[in-house]
């Protein structure tokens, strides 16, 4: 279906089939989660795939984790996302995006390490901790502009020193 946007049909048949699988899943002792990408906030009519996902998909299943980047390179507010469903995102990737990413739903943004882009991580980490996330992941997409290993110093030290 990547060459098509999903309709609100595509949406609930993918909340169906989450539900039906954790179900299994969690009988043997397994959690379901649910990874977000920029895609999952294309309109379909009044709402997003992401919505449909969230109403659709039991809670005792199914946990979501946020991808941060991925929810600003949709043009979407992370905190406004919690706020409305909480306890429903129980994991983050922390990924920060360059204020040069365009608003899509096509897979696009501009990756930099944590706290050299424009989400303001002081304030999302404890927002999320707030809303029932415990726990993060941090990842950068590529393109990379610095050596890899030399990234992932960046963004440890910035998030080092905000938990600090």
């Amino acid at each position: 279906m990547r060459g098509r946007r999903k309709s609100s049909v595509d949406w609930k048949a993918t909340a169906d089939f989450l539900n039906a699988k954790a179900k299994v899943l969690k009988a043997a002792g397994l959690t379901t989660g649910y990874h977000n990408h920029n895609v999952e906030f294309a309109p379909v009519g009044k709402t997003t795939g992401l919505e449909i996902l969230l109403k659709n998909t039991d809670p005792s299943l199914v946990q979501f984790e946020m991808d941060a980047g991925w929810v600003v390179a949709a043009g979407a507010d992370p905190f406004a996302l919690m706020k409305t469903h909480p306890g429903r995102f129980k994991m983050m990737h922390v990924k920060d995006v360059k204020a040069s990413t365009k608003s899509n739903f096509a897979f696009q943004q501009d990756p930099t390490e944590v706290g050299s882009g424009i989400i303001d991580w002081k304030r999302l980490l404890a927002a999320s901790y707030a809303a029932g996330v415990r726990d993060y992941f941090v990842e950068q997409e590529p393109p990379f502009e610095k050596p890899r290993l030399e990234a992932i110093k960046i963004s440890f030290d910035y998030l080092n020193a905000v938990v600090a």
